[in-house]
């Protein structure tokens, strides 16, 4: 056990929960030069921010730089996430710590949570979130959109609101996410990404989970959230899929985009297991050649990875969507009545009601059998 600091004279007192003076926890960091796991003293806890006995290594004050997100571990094994606020110097010395939250993976979430993400880049995947969002949010829903393409995303550009938020000072902890959140029309609200920012390029794993966990907040104001994540195999593309309420993967009926979108589902399967995942066909030529690329990537996902690969939406190719992105403005709302406006109205219906895609040749006969009497 360490040396027990003497409590600080804050006025502060000690609540009910997971925190109380004098109990011990491990603090972790992953801040360059200051990264490791530190054991520390709870010297202080008040309504909004705790205060830790300095973290020390081999002697030495580890100084963790106010604004760096944390992970707090009580005895009882239970993690907490946190961010420093401030480092008291002196006597009488300290870290203060915003009041920790639990890492709950999730749990208190409510609202629907759809992840987009492709195998590959140049399929679509961002235009199809975009104006999946503001397709949404024109039907009288509440909206959260994100760009998880951390680096190098582009929905400010398809959204034609560039340069209203700075992802980067919320990861270097100046501001809070809901104070950088833009407001392109009523009813959504959407976290930019940008591209370019060498803090959001290089986040911690600590700060991912930070801003994961702010956004998880916010999800609970919204009617569904969906978020636009990097192209790629890579581990955060299968870890926010893991933590999504529906996954979704595009592609297009090219053969390399079809290898790429099997081989992000084949690389899930390893991570983290089997789940049920939507697939949106884009840019089709026609719808016959859509449900072919659905047929047979669904029949692979369930010989080879045993795993449930529904039809979501067939989007057509359509030089609207082209003329859309040029303007930047989105589809959903330049042309809601094209071929490729439709189709993605129909797939938000889709995700949102958790039915089958039912093609539009084939709609009729399910509307004609709805009419009569005792078919449902």
């Amino acid at each position: 056990m360490m040396p027990r600091e003497a409590k600080s004279g804050s006025g502060w007192t000690a609540t009910r929960g997971a925190f109380r003076s004098g109990d011990e926890v491990l603090l972790r960091s992953d801040v360059p030069l200051r990264a490791g796991e530190y054991p520390c003293w709870v010297l202080d806890v008040g309504s909004m921010q705790v205060r830790l006995s300095t973290p020390m290594h081999e002697g030495r004050m580890v100084l963790v730089p106010v604004g760096a997100p944390v992970e707090v571990e009580t005895s009882a094994h239970a993690r907490f996430r946190s961010r420093v606020v401030d480092r008291v110097t002196g006597p009488g010395r300290c870290l203060v710590v915003e009041r920790p939250v639990p890492i709950s993976g999730g749990a208190g979430r409510t609202s629907p949570l759809i992840v987009v993400a492709s195998g590959k880049g140049g399929v679509g995947k961002t235009c199809i979130a975009v104006n999946l969002a503001v397709g949404l949010a024109s039907a009288g829903r509440q909206v959260l959109l994100m760009d998880l393409d951390l680096g190098a995303g582009n929905v400010d550009v398809l959204l034609g609101v560039g340069g209203t938020a700075d992802l980067g000072r919320v990861v270097r902890g100046e501001r809070r996410l809901r104070d950088v959140l833009a407001e392109p029309m009523p009813g959504l609200r959407a976290l930019l990404a940008g591209s370019g920012l060498p803090e959001v390029v290089d986040m911690t794993a600590l700060e991912y989970e930070w801003l994961s966990a702010e956004l998880q907040e916010l999800g609970g104001e919204a009617d569904v959230m969906i978020v636009d994540v990097s192209s790629g195999v890579g581990a955060r593309v299968t870890s926010s899929l893991a933590a999504a309420s529906q996954s979704v993967v595009v592609t297009t009926p090219e053969p390399h985009a079809i290898t790429d979108a099997y081989a992000l589902l084949k690389l899930y399967r390893e991570r983290h297991g089997t789940r049920s995942f939507e697939l949106v066909v884009n840019m089709v030529e026609e719808l016959a050649e859509g449900e072919r690329v659905a047929g047979k990537m669904r029949f692979a996902a369930e010989r080879f990875l045993a795993m449930d690969l529904r039809l979501a939406g067939i989007v057509p190719w359509d030089a609207a969507m082209r003329a859309a992105v040029r303007r930047q403005t989105p589809l959903a709302v330049w042309r809601p009545s094209s071929p490729a406006g439709r189709a993605l109205r129909l797939l938000g219906e889709t995700l949102l009601e958790g039915g089958a895609f039912i093609p539009p040749r084939r709609r009729w006969t399910e509307r004609l059998l709805a009419l009569l009497p005792g078919v449902r």
